[in-house]
């Protein structure tokens, strides 16, 4: 059983604590000192797969937030969502919004490629020197 949500007003996040994806909402959380009930979806045993964590979340992954009657999925949406709800961690101006953004864009697309990379490869960027560092960062100066 995996639990309902408190109310519609609280934050329930369903996740494990095996996954990578469902740490960085926990860790938001916690940073931002934000109350929240946790509900624990065992991979191990398939509990994403049965019909009742299906309900909540089509794809039968983790993680999944549930806030004022909204079902949120996938971590890097969760973050961006908690940002423009809360107000911690985001950005003063609508600039340094979309650069948290595209950093979240770019962790999704990088950690992806290196998990489907075969065991060993090394990435293309790595061969021409790039540390996979987004252009914003390289040097401490901004580079387009």
């Amino acid at each position: 059983m995996i639990g309902a949500p408190i109310s519609d007003g609280s934050l329930t996040l369903y996740g494990s604590f095996t996954s990578s994806s469902s740490y960085k909402p926990m860790l938001y959380l916690a940073l931002a000192g934000l109350p929240f009930s946790f509900r624990t979806v065992n991979l191990k045993i398939g509990v994403q797969n049965t019909p009742e964590y299906l309900a909540i979340n089509r794809w039968g992954v983790v993680p999944t937030l549930c806030h004022r009657g909204l079902t949120i999925l996938q971590s890097n949406v969760i973050l961006d969502y908690l940002a423009r709800e809360t107000g911690h961690f985001e950005g003063r101006t609508e600039q340094e919004r979309w650069q948290a953004r595209e950093w979240l864009s770019w962790e999704a697309d990088h950690h992806r490629g290196r998990a489907s990379a075969p065991l060993g490869a090394v990435p293309q960027d790595a061969r021409r020197g790039d540390r996979r560092v987004p252009p914003a960062r390289r040097g401490g100066a901004v580079v387009y």
